[in-house]
């Protein structure tokens, strides 16, 4: 299931190069089509949904998000919390992020414990749909 059909638009004004007038024309251009965000019902890391807003995205020719602007965002928005272990900084989801479906888990990377958060399809939902508070579009 996609997010609700939803389709954000953007106007560009520029002043034609033949215009004698200098009239400002305004034209009208999709940026960034919400409902072409591939939604699962498996678990995604915040990379794999930076990667699916990514591949829109890149067919409006737009700027590519990332996996750290989501988590500083869904921090500012209280799904998730800085927690210091071992000298090392993690996001871990607050009540609000597990109510959301965001799940933390622990895992060994390259020998070292790190936490993992997982995002369940209302999560995923929930920041497709939200994506123009962190896009800067």
């Amino acid at each position: 299931m996609l997010v609700e059909n939803k389709t954000i638009t953007s106007y560009i004004f520029f002043i034609p190069k033949e215009s004698k007038n200098n009239e400002i024309t305004a034209v009208k251009r999709p940026v960034f089509d919400l409902t072409k965000v591939e939604i699962t019902d498996e678990l995604a890391t915040v990379s794999m949904i930076a990667d699916r807003i990514n591949c829109i995205l890149i067919e409006t020719g737009s700027k590519k998000t990332y996996g750290k602007q989501i988590n500083d965002w869904l921090v500012k928005k209280g799904y998730l919390q800085p927690e210091v272990v071992n000298g090392k900084t993690f996001k871990i989801p607050t009540k609000s992020g597990e109510a959301l479906g965001i799940i933390s888990e622990e895992r060994t990377i390259r020998g070292e414990n790190s936490k993992v958060n997982f995002f369940g399809r209302e999560a995923q939902n929930f920041i497709v749909k939200n994506s123009m508070e962190f896009l800067n579009l």
